[in-house]
């Protein structure tokens, strides 16, 4: 065999040999180098090495073949001749195994070959041909391209597979996919609930046998129908539903729906949105069942755990209720209410002399002669045996309470006609009054009780109140009325100013005007005792406008003073807000103080404004747009809704005191505050807290997202001329409260 002269390598052009097509990065592949001479086989190694490929040698076709049991390797270059075993032998085994049956061989010789040999090369798996004296360049250039198109081979040969293990998984998938849908086609056609499905724009594409079952409809009938059809909602508010679903997705609960015979009844409803790949609502899910026989059931458990059996009449259970929630309710209003405790005389010898029957029917007799003695909005109950109890909310005056005491005696007495018998019956009446008596239920109906027997030691057929307070405070009330006559005469009267507290700032941006009463033989006597005779006698009016003067007053005065400019609020009652042309009245006074509208501050009461919403609203406009603030005073403790709120043009919530007093320790209360200040930042209204008393409340009125507060933690209410010390030098002093 003839010797091949030594080979020069040239450096690479560009210090590197470029990456091949398929060849993982930072590894080029592996090249096996197979030649009996040591020699040449150094020459084509250094060659091939130059190119940053991993070398493997083999001095013999055997050699050659147990490497190939180790590696794979993206290119051989195999010398033909070679004793025992040569290239074409080699490279027929080579081939023959499967994995090395795709490795391009190149085969080296430097004799000379004829076609026979290139054909029998090419039978055997060669892929080319190189003939010594080999040039350097030309060797690189068919190493790339080999190596490139090895691993180009193995790359398509991996995305083959990948794509028949996905077209094996996409098929599996399908089988499932068939496989759940039948099942949910069985479920859709069996579950008792009744199912309809619709297009983005509520027509109705699909029902269940069950949507038929339940409301009449054929799937005939109501495919292609728009969902708001009568068989679907009645009646329904579809507006908060429909914007309910558009916020969540989602909305379930009781409906009044009618079947295709004109019946209603009610149902329980969950509407879900199913969403396509793009994020937009494809399909509506509406999920209904009958639930008119449970209602049924449901609300006559509940009457008859909390009614009377024998006279249909509250029993002592809701009667408790009721009465617990008129006391908070009481609380938080700073009102009273009463308790009225009634014994019918002698009735124990009705019952041993005519028989239960007809005492049974006497006590029917008589629960409807009570009710028709008192209001509607009343609670009469039965506690059992002869012994009724009412309550009144909102009694009124102690003269009130004992008028209505005075009616139930006449409206008892007299004689009844029963069972042919004629009896003559009396009462005897005992009456507390919250918070005087008790300030829970239990000691109000005891303290009832107690005065009942009074009534029947005084006689019988009367009434007693629990103490003869009573008569004491009626007569002081009188006293008062008449002391509070000339208060504003004798100038009595003034105004303290409560600040308020921007958080953010930490500066006073405003102050509440508080109504104080200083009767040089009473002292300081409480607003909420002379308010509510203000109110009763007509004085409120002539002593709200009055306030309304002297607080854009003092405002005024202050500005002139050059100390920072802040809103003072007033408070309005529910008598000063229905006074003929209040608002052009609130103009004139503002405009003759000289104040910006928008410096003062109305404060209404929900109960101001829900005793006549249309006309409670065009005032409120009528003051808005003159430019003046308006806040909704003491929320959460009234009837307003959230409905009713965003109808009513004012610019804050005011948090009640009753909820900022425990909302530490009672998580109803922390729930109600932080819902308010939710519910006005939703509705673009600032919030106030009143009675912040403890670092701890702030911190928590804060996290919640509270814009103003005010309470004792800042300042209690302080006259005019303390109230401009403070606010002269308010800036540091509330910052550093605040940031304690």
């Amino acid at each position: 065999m003839m010797e091949l002269p030594k080979i020069e390598i040239p450096a690479l052009h560009d210090g590197g040999t470029p990456q091949p097509v398929g060849i993982p990065a930072g590894n080029l592949g592996c090249v096996l180098i197979v030649d009996d001479n040591p020699a040449k086989l150094a020459s084509l190694a250094s060659v091939v090495s130059g190119m940053e490929l991993e070398v493997v040698t083999a001095t013999s076709g055997r050699e050659a073949l147990r490497q190939l049991l180790k590696l794979d390797f993206a290119l051989i270059l195999l010398d033909v001749y070679m004793p025992t075993m040569d290239g074409y032998e080699t490279a027929q085994i080579i081939h023959s195994r499967p994995r090395s049956a795709h490795t391009p061989i190149i085969f080296i010789t430097s004799e000379a070959i004829t076609d026979e040999d290139r054909f029998k090369g090419y039978a055997v798996g060669a892929a080319d041909w190189i003939l010594s004296p080999i040039m350097p360049e030309i060797l690189k250039a068919k190493i790339k391209i080999f190596v490139d198109l090895f691993y180009l081979n193995r790359m398509v040969q991996h995305q083959a597979e990948e794509l028949k293990n996905l077209n094996d998984e996409l098929e599996q998938r399908v089988i499932e996919r068939t496989a759940k849908l039948a099942l949910f086609a069985r479920i859709f056609d069996s579950v008792t609930e009744g199912i309809m499905v619709t297009s983005a724009d509520k027509s109705i594409l699909y029902v269940n046998p069950a949507f038929t079952a339940i409301n009449g409809y054929a799937a005939e009938e109501v495919i292609g129908n728009h969902a708001l059809m009568p068989c679907f909602m009645d009646e329904a508010p579809h507006s908060e539903i429909w914007c309910t679903i558009k916020e969540t997705g989602h909305w379930h609960g009781e409906m009044i729906a009618r079947r295709k015979d004109g019946k209603h009844y009610t149902e329980w409803l969950s509407i879900s949105t199913m969403k396509n790949t793009f994020g937009e609502i494809s399909h509506y899910i509406a999920v209904f069942s009958d639930i008119s026989e449970r209602k049924a059931v449901e609300e006559r458990v509940a009457y008859m755990a909390q009614h009377d059996f024998l006279t249909g009449l509250p029993n002592r259970l809701l009667l408790q209720d009721r009465l617990t929630h008129a006391i908070a309710h009481a609380q938080r209003k700073q009102d009273s209410l009463a308790v009225i405790f009634l014994d019918l005389d002698h009735f124990k010898t009705i019952n041993d002399s005519l028989g239960h029957p007809v005492g049974d029917k006497l006590l029917q007799e008589v629960a409807g002669r009570i009710k028709d003695a008192v209001r509607a909005s009343d609670t009469v109950s039965r506690q059992g045996g002869d012994e009724f109890i009412i309550m009144l909310e909102e009694p009124g005056t102690a003269d009130t309470i004992a008028m209505t005491a005075v009616k139930l005696l006449a409206a008892i007495a007299g004689s009844y006609l029963i069972d042919g018998s004629e009896i003559q019956v009396t009462t005897s009446i005992g009456i507390s009054v919250f918070p005087e008596d008790g300030r829970d239920s239990d000691s109000l109906i005891k303290h009832a009780d107690n005065a009942m027997y009074q009534a029947k030691g005084s006689g019988r057929n009367n009434y007693q109140f629990f103490t003869s307070e009573m008569n004491r405070r009626t007569l002081e009330r009188i006293s008062l009325r008449t002391k509070l006559s000339h208060a504003l005469e004798r100038q009595e009267l003034s105004l303290h100013y409560q600040p308020q507290v921007d958080l953010q700032s930490g500066r006073i941006i405003g102050a509440e005007a508080l109504l104080r009463w200083n009767q040089p033989v009473l002292g300081m006597v409480s607003p909420a005792q002379f308010i509510p005779i203000a109110e009763e006698n007509g004085l409120i009016a002539t002593i709200g406008e009055w306030v309304l003067r002297e607080a854009c007053r003092q405002n005024q005065e202050w500005r002139k003073l050059g100390l920072p400019e802040i809103t003072v609020a007033a408070n309005l009652s529910a008598v000063q807000f229905r006074q003929k042309n209040f608002g052009e009245m609130v103009m004139v006074i503002v405009n003759e103080s000289g104040l910006a509208p928008s410096a003062f501050e109305l404060e209404i009461t929900e109960s101001v404004v829900m005793h006549d919403t249309g006309a409670a609203i065009a005032l409120l406009q009528q003051l808005k747009s003159f430019g003046l603030k308006l806040s909704m005073d003491d929320f959460g403790t009234g009837y307003s809704s959230l409905s009713h709120l965003k109808k009513f043009p004012i610019n804050k919530l005011k948090i009640d005191r009753s909820f900022v007093r425990n909302i530490m320790i009672d998580p109803d209360d922390a729930v109600i505050a932080s819902t308010i200040i939710s519910m006005g930042q939703n509705l673009r209204l600032t919030v106030i807290a009143e009675g912040v008393e403890t670092l701890e409340q702030l911190d928590f009125l804060r996290e919640q997202g509270c814009h103003e507060m005010q309470g004792y933690y800042f300042s209690k209410p302080l006259p005019a001329e303390k109230f401009a010390c403070l606010l002269s030098e308010s800036t540091r002093c509330i910052e550093a409260a605040i940031q304690q």
